[in-house]
C-alpha cells in the first residue's frame, strides 16, 4: 500500500446484503441468462430442475420498473425472443433445456392440475377464505412428482398478463426448440394424454356430483331431449370408441351450460346466496375446463389447433394459480351478483318514495308529518330511557327497542321517515343508468333526479315540521303541570351545545349516521331476498301445523303480508338498532361514533330550547344549533345517497363516464331551474306516471 493510498473501508451491511442477495438469487431479476444456463442440468433431482425453471422465467419476467403502462409486458417478450434466438445458436444449452421440459412433463403427473379451477368444488366460501388465506402465509409442500405443484413454484401472478400476449408465432417456435428424439416425444404425449383423460372423468364426475346437490338440483332443469344431462355427461365418458366419446360429451355439455344459464337467470325471481352463487361458479368454471381438454383430447382437432388450445391451457392454469390464491377476486366474483340481488330489492321498495304528480307529493308530506308526529313519543322516550343511567348495553338494547318500534310503526301507518329514503331511492336511480343507457334518455333521467330529490325534501319538510311542533306542544303541557321542562337546565345545555355545527363533532356525527342509513338498506334488501330465497311465503302457505291451526287461507294471507313486509321490517329493525347502539360502540371503544340524525335532532333540539332558562335564551343559544340541524339533514341525505349510489352503480356496472355526464346535466338544470327540486309540478305541466319503462 502506497503513502497515498488509504485503506479501503468495509460499509457496514453491505456484506449481509450480498449475502442475502445471493440467498435470494431465485427471485433475483437481473440475473444473467448464460448464468442461468450453466446451472441448467437434465440429470439433477427433480426438486433442482423445477427451481431451475424458476430461475429462468423470473429472468424471463424481467425486474418491475416504472415504465408507461405495457412496457413491462413488451419487456418480456423481447427477452422471451432472446430466449429463442440462445436456444437456437447454442446447441448444448437447446438439449439441457429440453431434457429439463421433457423429464418434467413426461414423469409428472398433470390430472390434478388439469382438473384444478378457479373455486375449490369440495369446500364453501368461508372455508375457502380461509385456505386462501392459510396459503398466504405458508409455502407450498414440495410435490416434484406433481406437475401443478412445478406450476404453483414456477409462475407467479405476474405472469399471465405476458403469456396472454405473446405471439403464437414465438409459442410454436418456442415449441419446435424442443430438441425431443421420437421415443422422448411419445413418452410426453402418453403422460400428458393420460393426464388429460383421467382429468376429463375427474371433471366430469364432479359436475355431476355439484350439480345432484339439495341446493343447486331443483335450480337446474333438466333438458327434456337430454334427460339428465349431468348423469349422462359421466356415463359418456366411457367406452371404447374416444372420438365418439368426445362428440357425445360435448353435446351433453352444451346441455349441461344451458341448464346453468337457467340457473342463473332463475336467480332474478327466486333470490340468492353466497353458497348458491359460490357452487353455479364452481359448476361453470368445471365446465369451462372441460369443454378445453375435450377439444384437446379429440382426434378431429388439428395440430396447429392443438397447440393454440395448449396455449389456452398453459395460460389457464397460471390464471386459475393465481386466482385460486387471492381473497379479493373471490370476493368480488361472489358479492357481485349478490349485491346486485340486494340492491334490487332495495330498488323496488325505493319506488315508493318518488312523487311524480302534485297529489304524490302532498301526500309525500303527509306521509312525513306522520313520520315526525311518531318521533315525538320516541325522543320523550329516548330521554327516559337515558335518564334511568342504565349499564349501556341495557340503554342501547332498550334505546334500540324504541327506535325499532317507532319506525315500524311509521311503516305500518303509511308514514315515512325521510332519511331512510335517499339509500333506497338510489337503487332505484341506478336501474334507471342501467336501462336507459343512451344521449336520448337524458333528460328523463334528469327528470327522475328531480323528481327523487323533491319528494325526499318534501319528506324531510314533514318530518321536522311536524316533529318540533309536536314537543313543543307536550313539552308546554308537562312545563305547564310541573313548573319545569322535561330536562334539566344544564343538561337541556347540553343537549343544545351538542348539535353546534363547528364546535361539537356533530356533522361527522351526521356522516356516521348517513352511513348507518344507507346500511339499513342492504338490510332491507337481505331479508326481503332471504324470505324470497327461502320461499317462506310458500312454506308458510303450506306449513301442515300452522295450516291445522290458523287455517289454510289465513297462513296465505300471512305468506302474501310477509312478502310485501319483508323489506320495511329489516330496513326498520336495522336502523333502529345501528342509531341506538352506535353511541354504545363509541362509549366502549373511545372513538368519536356517535350519530346525529336530522328528525331526532329537530325533536332534540325543541325539547332542549323548552327546558332552558327563559332569560337565557339569546340568537347565539339557537341560531348556531338551528343550522346545525339543517347541516346534520344534509349530511344524512348526501352520505347515504352518495353510498347507496356508488354501491348501485357498481352492481349495475354503470359506466362511470355516463354517471359523470348524468351529474353534469343534472348540475346545468339545477342552475337554471333549481325551484324544480323543490316544488311539485304544476297542475297543467305533463308528468310521466309510469314508475317503469323497462
Amino acid at each position: 500500500m502506497t503513502a497515498t493510498q488509504s485503506p479501503r473501508r468495509k460499509v457496514p451491511g453491505k456484506a449481509l446484503s450480498r449475502r442475502l442477495r445471493e440467498w435470494l438469487r431465485l427471485g433475483d431479476p437481473n440475473k444473467d441468462l448464460t448464468t442461468i444456463f450453466a446451472l441448467a442440468e437434465s440429470a439433477a433431482p427433480m426438486q433442482d430442475r423445477i427451481l431451475w425453471l424458476a430461475r429462468l422465467v423470473v429472468w424471463l419476467r424481467g425486474p418491475k420498473l416504472s415504465l408507461p403502462e405495457g412496457s413491462s409486458r413488451r419487456a418480456s417478450l423481447a427477452r422471451m425472443r432472446f430466449l429463442l434466438q440462445l436456444l437456437e445458436r447454442h446447441e448444448q444449452r437447446r438439449e439441457e433445456f429440453s431434457k429439463i421440459v421433457a423429464s418434467l412433463l413426461s414423469r409428472s403427473d398433470a390430472s390434478a392440475l388439469f382438473a384444478q379451477t378457479e373455486l375449490t368444488e369440495q369446500s364453501g366460501f368461508f372455508s375457502e377464505i380461509f385456505r386462501r388465506l392459510s396459503n398466504k402465509f405458508f409455502p407450498p409442500v414440495p410435490r416434484p412428482a406433481e406437475l401443478s405443484y412445478s406450476v404453483e413454484v414456477v409462475f407467479n401472478d405476474d405472469d399471465v398478463e405476458w403469456l396472454e400476449a405473446m405471439p403464437f408465432d414465438d409459442w410454436e417456435k418456442l415449441i419446435a426448440t424442443l430438441k425431443w428424439s421420437d421415443e422422448t416425444m411419445e413418452a410426453v404425449r402418453v403422460s400428458l394424454m393420460a393426464s388429460v383423460d383421467e382429468a376429463l372423468a375427474n371433471i366430469s364426475i364432479q359436475i355431476a356430483a355439484l350439480a345432484l346437490t339439495p341446493e343447486l338440483r331443483p335450480r337446474l332443469r333438466e333438458m327434456p331431449e337430454a334427460g339428465s344431462a349431468f348423469l349422462e355427461l359421466v356415463k359418456s365418458m366411457t367406452g371404447d370408441n374416444k372420438s365418439e366419446r368426445i362428440t357425445e360429451a360435448l353435446r351433453y355439455l352444451a346441455w349441461c351450460r344451458a341448464s346453468v344459464d337457467l340457473a342463473y337467470r332463475g336467480i332474478e325471481t327466486s333470490g340468492v346466496s353466497l353458497a348458491l352463487l359460490y357452487r353455479l361458479e364452481t359448476l361453470a368454471g368445471l365446465m369451462s375446463r372441460l369443454e378445453l381438454l375435450l377439444k384437446i383430447a379429440s382426434r378431429e382437432t388439428g395440430m396447429s389447433e392443438r397447440s393454440q388450445l395448449a396455449r389456452d391451457l398453459l395460460v389457464d392454469t397460471v390464471r386459475v394459480r393465481s386466482h385460486r390464491r387471492s381473497v379479493g377476486l373471490l370476493l368480488k366474483m361472489n358479492f357481485d351478483i349478490f349485491a346486485r340481488k340486494l340492491v334490487e330489492h332495495a330498488g323496488e321498495t325505493g319506488e315508493h318514495y318518488i312523487t311524480r304528480t302534485r297529489s304524490e307529493y302532498w301526500a309525500m308530506l303527509r306521509s312525513g308529518g306522520g313520520g315526525g308526529l311518531w318521533m315525538v313519543p320516541s325522543t320523550f322516550l329516548k330521554f327516559m330511557i337515558s335518564s334511568l343511567k342504565l349499564p349501556v348495553f341495557f340503554e342501547g338494547l332498550f334505546s334500540g327497542i324504541n327506535y325499532s318500534t317507532t319506525f315500524m310503526l311509521m311503516h305500518f301507518t303509511g308514514a315515512s321517515l325521510a332519511t331512510k329514503q335517499p339509500s333506497m331511492t338510489a337503487a332505484a336511480l341506478a336501474e334507471r343508468l342501467s336501462s336507459r343507457m343512451s344521449r336520448e334518455k337524458l333528460e328523463e333521467f334528469v327528470e327522475e333526479v328531480t323528481r327523487i330529490t323533491r319528494s325526499q325534501f318534501i319528506a324531510a319538510v314533514g318530518n321536522v315540521g311536524f316533529a318540533m311542533p309536536g314537543v313543543f306542544i307536550v313539552s308546554w303541557i308537562y312545563k305547564a303541570i310541573t313548573g319545569s321542562g322535561p330536562l334539566s337546565p344544564a343538561y337541556a345545555q347540553k343537549v343544545i351545545h351538542s348539535l353546534h355545527p363547528w364546535e361539537t363533532p356533530s356533522l361527522l356525527y351526521a356522516s356516521i349516521a348517513g352511513v348507518l342509513l344507507w346500511f339499513s338498506s342492504l338490510c332491507a334488501g337481505w331479508l326481503q331476498n332471504l324470505v324470497i330465497y327461502r320461499q317462506l311465503p310458500e312454506a308458510i302457505a303450506h306449513h301442515r301445523t300452522l295450516n291445522d291451526f290458523l287455517g289454510e287461507e289465513r297462513c296465505k294471507k300471512i305468506g302474501a303480508w310477509l312478502l310485501r313486509n319483508a323489506s320495511g321490517i329489516g330496513g326498520n329493525v336495522s336502523i333502529g338498532f345501528l342509531l341506538a347502539f352506535a353511541p354504545i360502540v363509541g362509549i366502549l371503544t373511545g372513538l368519536p361514533i356517535d350519530i346525529r340524525h336530522v328528525t331526532i335532532s329537530s325533536a332534540q333540539l325543541t325539547i332542549g330550547l323548552m327546558s332552558v332558562d327563559p332569560s337565557t335564551l339569546n340568537w347565539k343559544l339557537i341560531v348556531p344549533p338551528a343550522l346545525g340541524v339543517v347541516l346534520i339533514g344534509m349530511f344524512n341525505f348526501g352520505v347515504s345517497t352518495a353510498l347507496a349510489l356508488f354501491v348501485a352503480v357498481r352492481a349495475k356496472r354503470v359506466r362511470s363516464g355516463w354517471v359523470r355526464l348524468f351529474l353534469f346535466a343534472v348540475g346545468r338544470k339545477f342552475r337554471k331551474k333549481p325551484w324544480t327540486f323543490l316544488l311539485p309540478p304544476k297542475a297543467g305541466e305533463k308528468v310521466e306516471t309510469s314508475t317503469h319503462s323497462h
